[in-house]
């Protein structure tokens, strides 16, 4: 048979058992050089060894449905271990020079010969190796693999053309290799299932789609079938969902949506909004079963700490959290909500920066239902996650234990310091609503978000040990006292305490305002412009009590070098105002004394409002 003597033109005789059996003992991770003498009986074909995998592939494919007798032989007769020590050569071999067109083809063509092997009927108990099989997939790199190289080893058209090659030839390949996959019925079980997911993963981001002007035909047929691919390993064999599947699929895409925000620039945002799409698509497919672990993932994803030294990556890491918080149904988004809220007061500052940034993008949501005394209306919290929460601010990081897909969710991960365990707030999902709230998923909502607590836990971090937190706090308190939001408003009139009480806000300010840091004072003294000009304490008309006036007085002396005349001219105009509303006369008094701070060569008007001070009084 024709087949047969393809099989014959690679000389698997002419293989030692040594040189075989050591690639079986290292579990095909080491292959060393090919044998001598096989090297001279390989080197005497007239055709190369790609042609007779090719051949050989073909020849399989014919024989699948018309001639079951010959694929019996094939089963039986061939050395089974030496021809897949030799495929894995191959493999290995394209794998570690992706730069030489032969090696990888060799590669394409050997993956898929091992593929054709696997679904001839008894062939897949000799032949089947979870660590070959996952070497295999690493062929769906080779496109990704080549871009990079852009510059260095391929340019232009010649680099575009190869890219081209390439995919075409991975459009067989996916095929081969989806037959197979519904063959072999992987499960999670597999010594190796996460890094096959993750070799499928890494083709589907889309990054050589928009960066070069290849084949998007192509490209997007040979993406479909790796969708449906991994579908099928997300599934077991009765058809039903499996949830540890569906746990190591997020956890690839959790390292994906990690990579993507190390790389922070504009061009990569169609790879992060190509991940997040999946991400949403797997969350919408499979609802109840995959919204735990998907909670799982965004903690994770704020929890990380990869690069998030850089502010650029840490934005980017709070635009990919915020958006993908925006998938979840409404009562599970609560409940992550007030999970970043503990996160806040986390002990690790890149926590807190992140958490702060994420909280800050969540105040344009709609406010949460009030209470008949107007208040928002608290969401239970179990003691469990109490106790959690004081547990976090006791401790340092813990390992990585794996994404956690049961109901009570909590994110142990490692840190590059190696410091001691850090168990983050465990992240608590209702029970009883659970059900009800997976139809909502990917549904057009308006998510609702408790604007007080997440404006308190802003405030908190004006007392923050960390510089950039207490400048960065009082950056988005200066915006909150500006924002038309009637929530926001709301939020702040009641932390502020504008029914009477001590203005919490200017309190915070006066100590920043003789901050240890530069940027920190410059920040408080914005903060006091925008309490005096856009939402003035009514206690400072009619209070008399004179213990305001040294500090009144220093925040003057202090603000008047770094202000302009427009504002300059504002803060006048108002000081004006308050001298003859005052009903005290050192308040007047002091009054006078800061807005001559303001203008101090032209005094005249502060003489003509004295009189007008006497003349009240």
């Amino acid at each position: 048979m024709q087949v047969f003597e393809e099989i014959e033109k690679l000389h698997l005789d002419s293989l030692n058992d040594e040189w075989v059996q050591y690639v079986y003992d290292s579990e095909f991770m080491e292959f060393g050089d090919l044998p001598p003498e096989y090297e001279s009986a390989i080197e005497s074909n007239e055709d190369d060894v790609r042609i007779i995998f090719e051949n050989i592939v073909n020849l399989i494919e014919d024989l699948v449905n018309r001639d079951s007798d010959t694929l019996t032989r094939i089963s039986t007769e061939i050395k089974h271990q030496r021809l897949s020590a030799l495929i894995g050569f191959y493999i290995n071999d394209g794998n570690k020079n992706i730069l030489i067109s032969d090696s990888r083809n060799n590669a394409l063509w050997a993956s898929r010969l091992y593929y054709k092997l696997l679904v001839i009927p008894g062939q897949t108990y000799h032949v089947y190796h979870s660590q070959l099989f996952t070497h295999s997939l690493s062929c769906l790199k080779f496109p990704k693999a080549v871009c990079d190289l852009e510059g260095t080893c391929f340019m232009g058209m010649r680099l575009l053309n190869e890219v081209n090659l390439i995919i075409k030839n991975l459009s067989g390949f996916v095929n081969d290799l989806r037959n197979v996959v519904q063959k072999l019925d992987l499960n999670p079980g597999e010594v190796n299932f996460e890094e096959i997911l993750q070799n499928l993963v890494d083709i589907t981001g889309g990054a050589i789609l928009y960066k070069f002007n290849v084949d998007k035909v192509a490209l997007a047929n040979v993406t479909r079938v790796i969708y449906e691919v991994i579908d099928m390993l997300l599934c077991s064999s009765n058809g039903q969902p499996n949830p540890m599947a569906i746990k190591l699929l997020f956890k690839c895409l959790l390292q994906k949506l990690v990579a993507a925000s190390l790389d922070y620039r504009q061009a990569n945002n169609i790879v992060r909004a190509s991940f997040v799409t999946y991400t949403g698509l797997i969350l919408k497919k499979y609802a109840q079963i995959a919204l735990p672990s998907f909670l799982t993932l965004l903690q994770h994803l704020a929890y990380r700490l990869d690069g998030s030294e850089k502010a650029e990556v840490r934005m980017t890491r709070v635009n990919l959290t915020v958006g993908l918080m925006s998938l979840l149904p409404q009562r599970s988004f609560r409940s992550y909500v007030r999970w970043m809220i503990r996160l806040n007061s986390s002990t690790k500052v890149p926590h807190r920066q992140i958490a702060l940034e994420v909280l800050f993008k969540l105040l344009p949501y709609d406010p949460e239902e009030t209470n008949e005394s107007g208040a928002e209306t608290p969401r239970k919290i179990s003691t469990d996650t109490i106790g959690s929460e004081e547990r976090s601010s006791q401790n340092g990081d813990a390992t990585d234990s794996g994404l956690d897909s049961s109901n009570k969710t909590s994110v142990n991960l490692t840190d590059s310091e190696g410091e001691s365990p850090d168990i983050v707030p465990e992240l608590i999902i209702d029970n009883a609503n659970f059900e009800e709230d997976v139809p909502n998923i990917l549904q057009h909502r308006r998510h609702c978000v408790p604007h007080m607590q997440i404006v308190r836990a802003i405030y908190d971090r004006v007392n923050d040990v960390s510089s950039t937190l207490r400048t960065r706090a009082l950056a988005i308190i200066i915006e909150l006292l500006d924002t038309p939001l009637p929530a926001v408003q709301k939020a702040i009139i009641e932390l502020n305490g504008m029914n009477g009480g001590e203005c919490s806000i200017a309190s915070v300010a006066s100590r920043c305002a003789v901050d240890e840091r530069a940027v920190v004072r410059k920040a408080a003294v914005t903060v006091f412009h925008q309490l005096l000009l856009r939402i003035p304490h009514p206690s400072y008309c009619t209070k008399r009590d004179s213990r305001l006036l040294p500090l009144t007085l220093e925040m003057i002396s202090v603000w008047e070098r770094h202000i302009r005349e427009p504002e300059r001219r504002l803060l006048w105009q108002h000081l004006i105002d308050r001298i003859t509303s005052s009903l005290d006369s050192e308040c007047r008094t002091a009054y006078v004394t800061c807005a001559a701070i303001l203008y101090p060569l032209d005094l005249q008007w502060a003489n003509d409002l004295m009189k007008l001070c006497k003349f009240i009084d």
